[in-house]
């Protein structure tokens, strides 16, 4: 027999719940741009002593960077075909508004100097990173643009660096007063960039709601009956008796209190629930029709075994519900919608379910 009832109760629920804004600095690496060909002449060319070249990633190159993170050393990738030596190489680095390469050198006073010193190329005849330069100083990424200045003083080696087009990109020139943009210019070296960034760390925590003032195991019981083979049941949490402050959680678990008196292999249920965002703070009795749960979302969708356990007055967790992905709570109040049908159509009335007697509507 299907029943449908309103009841004025809240149960004593466990939410496990992950807070969704706890961060946490963890090392990364990621490739800035992809190998469309390779050049000689940037950041070093084997066959000039000196190269000087200013360097623009755009914000969109650099997504994968979050806001704050601190980089502690690039590799230009390419390949060595011949080991050589670096005399002297000097970086400097700048967050910036710059979509493209400026025209004219500008003002390294203003750019932090993250490297000074000599390198060496190991042969490498493969396309790979040619040489890592770590910072003798962290770099902090604020937004925006990445301004590079590379400074070099090439002595020997064959090297060739991976680029990608990227029109305005890049400016340089072979001597301290010139600069030749249009002529490579949108020859934008590939970078591997080692940060340490945030990153969103996931922290449990169960909150508890209502208190185990009684208990009912009949049919009309919620959040599941096991005396009839399907039942429904919607409850409303408010913001107020969930107590999370309002803040943007995920919902990863529910767990509902109670004791089972069920034969050895318990009881089983085909369980579906349901979950949103509601600003109604009760259950307004103008209808006993279910809600409609297609502005809702399924959280839930399987097979339960409720076991023997538990008793009167001493009460566990005897429905226990992982959500998989989840649902996210946006703060305010929070209803959750179950229907069930039994999979063992005999089975008697044997679970029972914690519940706190509220004002009748």
């Amino acid at each position: 027999m299907n029943r449908t009832c309103k009841r004025s109760i809240r149960l004593s629920l466990s939410l496990a719940l992950m807070l969704l804004f706890h961060l946490s600095a963890v090392a990364a690496e990621c490739v800035i741009g992809s190998t469309e060909n390779t050049t000689q002449y940037l950041p070093l060319a084997p066959a000039k002593e000196y190269v000087y070249s200013e360097i623009i990633y755009d914000a969109e190159s650099l997504s994968s960077i979050s806001t704050g993170s601190t980089i502690q050393k690039i590799g230009f990738q390419g390949a060595t075909t011949e080991a050589g030596a670096v005399e002297e190489f000097d970086l400097y680095i700048a967050n910036s508004s710059l979509s493209q390469a400026p025209s004219e050198h500008s003002d390294l006073s203003a750019m932090q100097h993250v490297y000074s010193g000599a390198l060496t190329l190991d042969k490498f005849d493969g396309m790979g990173t040619v040489f890592e330069v770590a910072f003798d100083e962290e770099f902090t990424y604020s937004g925006g643009s990445l301004h590079l200045v590379a400074i070099a003083k090439m002595v020997t080696g064959t090297c060739y660096f991976s680029y990608q087009k990227v029109a305005n990109s890049v400016n340089f020139g072979y001597a301290e007063d010139q600069l030749y943009g249009s002529s490579y210019g949108s020859y934008r070296p590939v970078i591997n960039v080692s940060y340490e960034g945030s990153v969103v760390v996931p922290t449990t925590h169960t909150v508890v709601v209502g208190t185990a003032d009684g208990y009912n195991c009949s049919w009309y019981g919620a959040p599941i009956t096991s005396t009839s083979k399907k039942s429904m049941s919607e409850t409303v949490y408010t913001a107020d008796e969930l107590g999370m402050g309002g803040q943007k959680q995920l919902i990863t678990n529910l767990a509902y209190k109670g004791f089972c008196t069920a034969a050895d292999n318990g009881e089983q249920f085909n369980i579906t629930v349901w979950m949103g965002n509601c600003k109604a703070g009760k259950y307004d009795g103008t209808s006993l029709e279910p809600t409609p749960t297609e502005p809702m979302k399924q959280v839930y969708n399987g097979t339960v075994t409720i076991a023997k356990d538990g008793n009167y007055g001493s009460y566990v967790d005897i429905l226990n519900l992982d959500l998989g992905e989840g649902f996210a709570y946006a703060g305010g109040n929070w209803p959750a919608g179950i229907r069930t049908s039994m999979k063992n159509a005999d089975a008697s009335n044997t679970s029972s379910f914690v519940y706190e007697p509220m004002a009748a509507e």
